[in-house]
């Protein structure tokens, strides 16, 4: 009776050790799945990090020739604007001996006319 009894305990001890270890082994598994999914995401994340660094560094390089293209081009400007300023600033100071000419060329038509 000793005997059997150990027996019927043993075995009932055996029937939930092995429920235990089915159950264990089933959250193993889904342990298992889960970390797979989570590793899938990271990998996922991981790839469009990476995309938007690129995308973002592409974009700065982009800037930096808008920036130098128009520090080129505010430049170009100032220098026409000195051009401008010159030509105009020549215009002044040649305007009186333009005028003393249209002068002398009115004054050369009066007498001419005066004269017929």
């Amino acid at each position: 009776m000793f005997l059997s009894g150990n027996i019927n305990y043993f075995i009932t001890m055996t029937n939930n050790g092995s429920q235990r270890l089915n159950r264990i082994e089933a959250l193993l598994e889904q342990l298992t799945v889960r970390q797979e999914v989570t590793e899938r995401i990271v990998q996922s994340n991981s790839r469009a990090i990476q995309a938007m660094i690129e995308q973002r560094e592409s974009d700065r390089l982009k800037h930096e020739e808008r920036i130098e293209r128009l520090e080129n081009l505010t430049e170009r400007i100032g220098r026409v604007q000195e051009g401008v300023e010159r030509l105009l600033s020549s215009i002044d100071e040649e305007r009186p001996s333009m005028l003393r000419k249209l002068n002398t060329i009115e004054n050369k038509l009066d007498r001419l006319l005066e004269r017929d």
